[in-house]
């Protein structure tokens, strides 16, 4: 199992492009997985959770903290 741990903000454009270059580069998604942490002040909140809906990413909603906390996060999930 491969797992993409991304922190992010105000960047779903760049993890749309990321999904579509694995799903062109892969053979298996079974074996890949996506987790997104982003802020609940996140100006395009909504367009991460349309993103998390139409692809197989896992969304992480948390408060703003330091970026050490996001990575814990994901790697939780």
């Amino acid at each position: 199992m491969i797992s993409i741990l991304l922190p992010s903000r105000n960047r779903p454009d760049n993890i749309r492009r990321l999904w579509d270059s694995i799903v062109e580069t892969t053979d298996d998604l079974n074996n890949i997985e996506m987790v997104v942490a982003v802020d609940t002040d996140d100006p395009q909140l909504g367009a991460y959770v349309e993103l998390s809906k139409a692809e197989p990413i896992h969304l992480i909603i948390m408060d703003r903290t330091v970026l050490s906390v996001y990575w814990n996060e994901c790697q939780k999930a």
